[in-house]
């Protein structure tokens, strides 16, 4: 299955590559990283049609694997605060 653009359907396509070539060093030192790969991996490639000149991002599998693997480290982190939060309103009741 070939890519086409979205607003004539050509499959002549010119890749632009991603958003961050390089990825900026405060995102690396802000989420570590093990999730500053999860997160430069997700960032979708840049495509722009030939024939009609539309611009428009895709995702490759890799990519929205990655991006999965982000969303469900992220959602455990989250549930992992949220459980602590919650012990530790149950004890402060029970004292």
């Amino acid at each position: 299955m070939s890519l086409e653009c979205p607003a004539c359907r050509s499959t002549k396509l010119m890749d632009h590559g991603r958003k961050f070539p390089v990825y900026p060093a405060g995102c690396v030192w802000i989420l570590g990283f093990p999730i500053a790969i999860f997160h430069q991996g997700q960032t979708p490639h840049q495509l722009e049609c030939e024939e009609c000149g539309a611009r428009f991002k895709r995702r490759t599998l890799l990519a929205r694997i990655n991006l999965a693997g982000l969303v469900l480290v992220a959602g455990l982190v989250l549930w992992a605060i949220a459980s602590v939060v919650w012990q530790l309103a149950f004890a402060a009741e029970a004292r």
